[in-house]
């Protein structure tokens, strides 16, 4: 074992008794030490790659619904990502009629309809009045700046959901996916038997194989992306695309969490009838 751990440390200048428990941790440390480039890992920002970006299922929901309505594309944080002008960023943007669409939630803009303005919001210490006012001044400063502001107040939105069949369905049936946390695609420690027990017939040859240090070997061997990735989060296409297993697999290239338990899964595409 020192014979091991001098080689070691000649070679690498590292003691892998020092940091590591396995050869797979030493020999990554190895590499990370010595031979990785700069710039060439991407460090995942600790909220996400857009965390200004995060806005509420309504204020989506009610986005997407006035664009299919007007037949618009209206730049917002579902798509390509929330507009700056100034110092706010908006919900929702028209670049061809220079318009903003802002969706007012009433506890956090202080809504004069739903709340007294001496009331205090118990999260962000302000009082209602005070929160109602920085939104009026929110609003002045884009119209001053040349800008058509279309405002939607989240109680006025529940009003038109109650009285509007055709606008409720849509908000029923529309999907507004999380944002991808690219560390959730991280799947390790499997374990698993395809066929527990089979019982060879006469002449036939069975073969036991055994996969070890899977993840050394995809270090080694594999490709890595480089830098960090282009955030796409609509018209991604049909899961059936990405999910084709190759010829002869048994179980599907996209991983999920069930019940805490990891499944592969193949899709398959359904005839149309």
């Amino acid at each position: 074992m020192s014979e091991f751990r001098r080689l070691f440390m000649e070679t690498t200048d590292i003691d892998p008794f020092a940091k590591c428990i396995t050869i797979a941790s030493a020999c990554n440390l190895v590499f990370r030490k010595n031979f990785l480039q700069p710039e060439t890992i991407a460090i995942i920002p600790p909220h996400g790659y857009t965390p200004q970006d995060e806005q509420s299922v309504q204020t989506l929901k009610w986005l997407r619904y006035t664009a299919e309505k007007e037949n618009i594309y209206i730049q917002h944080a579902g798509n390509t990502g929330e507009q700056r002008i100034g110092p706010y960023r908006v919900d929702g943007f028209h670049q061809e009629s220079n318009t903003v669409f802002e969706y007012n939630g009433d506890f956090w803009h202080g809504c004069s309809k739903c709340f007294a303005r001496e009331t205090k919001n118990p999260v962000t210490g302000n009082t209602m009045g005070e929160l109602y006012e920085k939104t009026l001044q929110r609003r002045r400063h884009l119209i001053t700046q040349g800008y058509r502001v279309v405002e939607k107040w989240e109680c006025e939105l529940k009003k038109e959901l109650n009285e509007n069949e055709e606008m409720r369905e849509y908000f029923d049936t529309c999907i507004v996916a999380e944002p991808l946390e690219p560390r959730q695609a991280l799947f390790g420690g499997r374990t698993n038997a395809t066929k527990l027990y089979h019982e060879a017939q006469e002449g036939e040859k069975i073969k036991y194989v055994d996969f070890t240090s899977l993840y050394p070997w995809a270090n080694k061997y594999c490709e890595y992306p480089l830098g960090h990735p282009e955030i796409i989060s609509e018209n991604l296409g049909p899961l059936e695309e990405l999910n084709k297993s190759p010829v002869g697999f048994l179980a599907g290239v996209l991983l999920k969490r069930i019940n805490n338990a990891i499944s592969q899964s193949t899709a398959r595409m359904k005839e149309s009838v």
